[in-house]
């Protein structure tokens, strides 16, 4: 079973079309997953990502509106969000989990982590 099998029926919303989830889309619709899409771009302001998303078999909640009314079982935020914005405290109060790509991986690595902070 892979890891990302354990998605299977859920609602996952990722915010932001960027770097940071653009990984996990095809991870969480091959598990099984529904994955939602939130971008403040337009699809078609996203171009080509947003044609490789939707060929996973993503959905897509864009404008600027895209924060409104989220709802599902998991929300995966990029770096640039602020975990504590009231759109996303009102999806936690809602029954979502708030969780990102980072936090996810220190959950479940098995092995000693050690961080490293500084400038340079």
């Amino acid at each position: 079973m892979s890891f990302f099998d354990r998605f299977n029926g859920m609602t996952v919303n990722l915010l932001g079309a960027g770097v940071s989830n653009k990984p996990l889309v095809k991870k969480l619709a091959d598990g099984g997953a529904k994955v939602i899409i939130r971008d403040k771009k337009t699809v078609a302001e996203l171009g080509a990502v947003a044609d490789e998303f939707a060929s996973a078999g993503a959905q897509f909640v864009c404008g600027e509106d895209y924060l409104s009314d989220i709802s599902g079982d998991l929300v995966f935020r990029s770096p640039g969000f602020r975990p504590d914005i009231a759109p996303l405290c009102a999806a936690v109060e809602n029954g979502c989990q708030l969780t990102s790509e980072m936090e996810m991986f220190i959950e479940n690595c098995p092995c000693p982590i050690i961080g490293l902070t500084g400038s340079d």
